[in-house]
Formats: structure tokens, sequence, C-alpha cells
């Protein structure tokens, strides 16, 4: 009978410490969820586009597609300009202007109207380059490299002004 007391004397003790164990974790995991990012983002804030608009997250995504186009014109014509050869054939992409949109959001308009003229500008370079690819000649004349130049730059000043302009922007 002893044996049988003490049996149930430590499983109760088990019983009641794993309950308590329980508890006291619950409580710290309800407060780590209010006071602590815990362990599944190491930490860090909660990505700053998971609070923007999908207006604002799009035009992100268009501000970068954008660059990325125009360093590629920008490398051609800048390497024409110095009498470099280029290569045709390798054209870098672009978006069609129109699909360029604040979706709506006054807000956002000045963002998407620059973001429009530097895809127009840039849309201006690529063709041209394609255009002086299809003529036989070496390099193009110094009148179409101004030409190029030219819309390269004007599409980086709406670049420029359009980075000033988007949500969080941090360089």
């Amino acid at each position: 009978m002893h044996a049988m007391r003490w049996t149930r004397t430590i499983l109760l003790s088990l019983l009641v410490l794993t309950w308590a164990a329980c508890i006291s974790n619950d409580a710290h995991n309800n407060q780590r969820s209010t006071a602590d990012p815990g362990p599944a983002n190491n930490g860090e804030d909660t990505p700053f586009s998971a609070t923007l608009s999908p207006a604002a997250v799009h035009l992100q995504r268009d501000y970068e597609s954008l660059r990325a186009s125009h360093q590629k014109i920008s490398d051609v014509w800048e390497s024409l300009a110095t009498g470099t050869q280029v290569r045709c054939g390798e054209y870098p992409d672009i978006m069609s202007p129109e699909t360029i949109s604040a979706e709506g959001d006054p807000a956002f308009e000045p963002l998407s109207a620059l973001l429009h003229n530097a895809a127009i500008d840039i849309d201006e370079a690529i063709n041209l380059w394609k255009a002086e690819c299809s003529k036989p000649r070496a390099n193009p004349s110094p009148d179409v490299i101004d030409k190029g130049r030219l819309a390269v730059r004007a599409a980086g000043d709406s670049l420029n002004q359009a980075q000033e302009l988007l949500p969080g922007f941090q360089e």
C-alpha cells in the first residue's frame, strides 16, 4: 500500500509539474507574440513592403525594372559615345508605359507619371538603338548618339525624381 501511495504521489506531482510547465510556456508564447518577434524572422522587423498598398508595391517593381533597363541602354549609348563598338541583338527589356499605373490611388499619381515618362524615354532609346542595328554601318552618327544619350538622360532624370517619391526608399 505504501508503494502504491508513493506512486500516486509521484504521478500526481509529475502531472502538476507538466501542467505548470504548459501554462508557463503558453504565457511566455503570448508575451513573445506581442513583444518579441521570435525565431521566425530572426528578430528582424516586418518587411516594409508588407505594409505598403498594392499600388506602391507595383510601382516599386516597375521602378526596379525600369532602372535595370535604363542602366543597360545607358551603357550602350555611353559606350557608343566613347567610340566603343557595341554588339547588336541584345536589347534591354522594357515594360509598356501603359502598364504603369497608380491603380486609382491619387497619392501615387506623381510617381506613376514619372515612371511612365521614364518608360517612354527608355523605349525611345532602345528603339533608336534597334534602328541603328538594322543599318549596315559600324557606328551610329554623332547626332544619333546624341539623341540616344538625350533619351537616356531624360529617363534617368525621371527615375531619380521617382526614387525620391518611393515609399520607404532607403539607399
